[in-house]
């Protein structure tokens, strides 16, 4: 009896995981430019087997309070990139640019993200294309600096973050989501040594510091293996930190490194093999993971909802 009912859940899962998933039909257009991130960021990214939504979710409001940070791992052809697309294009329409500041990174060679160039949009405060070490440590400082001010205003206000702050005085204060793709890249030290190991201090420094300040990082790569093998300065209790776990097509290892041993094989039995089907944890150190489909936005759609943004 046991055996049947697993293999009747592992089919439905497979069978909802299989299923495309339309940016529209996760946050339809009556709703865009509406959310309000005075107490965290839930950007739609896709729907569950039984069909109900999947957000990427950071902020006081989400597992106790601890999820501000998160790590994604997805292999060559798992749809990784699609699903970066598809958060950036649910942020921009959900959230207006009082809400939220993007910081996109993009750290390989290519042109993932050169879309968002051709389009004036006012949420989007960087673009780095094929970034180099030397300007990714750039930005952390900006970012360092942006956090010492919105502490210094909090205190001038006499509050403690950046809900209250906003509560307490009306005034405008947009959370910053900063997206890395190949984030590792960054903390190479075979490339510039100098640079890693300062942005593996600033990372560290905005894990332990930035949370009551709103600036979220969505870290993403093909593969942590690396980083653990290889000359990288990021210090694995700073990716400890980052509770919200995002794996798509990840192998048993991969999966296991990014969820955990509670979590781990769990995770991989419910990944599945199709294109875009991922897991999610919102908390790796305490909830269990779910599987998701993640939402497809392809390049002809996402041209034309940037320029409706635009205009």
């Amino acid at each position: 009896r046991l055996a049947s009912d697993l293999s009747r859940v592992k089919e439905q899962v497979k069978n909802g995981l299989s299923q495309s998933v339309d940016i529209e039909s996760v946050f339809p257009a009556t709703s865009w430019h509406e959310g309000s991130t005075l107490r965290g960021l839930a950007i739609p990214m896709g729907k569950s087997p039984d069909g109900s939504l999947v957000s990427l979710e950071f902020g006081p409001e989400v597992s106790n309070g601890i999820s501000h940070f998160g790590l994604m791992i997805g292999a060559t052809g798992s749809g990784k990139s699609s699903l970066l697309h598809s958060l950036i294009i649910a942020s921009l329409l959900k959230y207006g640019p009082d809400e939220l500041q993007l910081y996109l990174l993009d750290f390989k060679s290519g042109v993932e993200f050169e879309l968002y160039s051709k389009y004036k949009i006012p949420q989007l405060k960087l673009l780095a294309l094929d970034a180099m070490q030397a300007f990714g440590l750039s930005v952390l400082r900006e970012l360092m600096q942006q956090m010492d001010e919105r502490n210094r205003l909090f205190k001038g206000a006499g509050v403690g973050n950046i809900e209250e702050y906003r509560t307490t005085t009306g005034y405008a204060m947009p959370r910053i989501l900063v997206l890395m793709d190949e984030f590792q890249t960054l903390f190479n030290e075979d490339h510039d040594r100098r640079a890693a190991r300062e942005s593996s201090v600033l990372l560290a420094d905005f894990i332990s510091l930035a949370r009551n300040c709103g600036i979220h990082f969505l870290l993403s790569t093909q593969t942590l293996g690396r980083i653990r093998t290889g000359n990288f300065s990021v210090n694995q209790s700073t990716l400890d930190e980052m509770h919200v776990r995002i794996g798509l097509q990840c192998s048993a290892d991969e999966t296991e490194k990014l969820f955990g041993g509670i979590f781990g094989k769990q995770a991989y039995d419910l990944m599945g093999s199709q294109k875009g089907s991922g897991v999610l944890t919102e908390n790796d150190l305490k909830l269990p993971p779910c599987a998701f489909r993640a939402v497809f936005c392809d390049k002809e759609k996402r041209a034309e909802l940037l320029q409706m943004i635009e205009d």
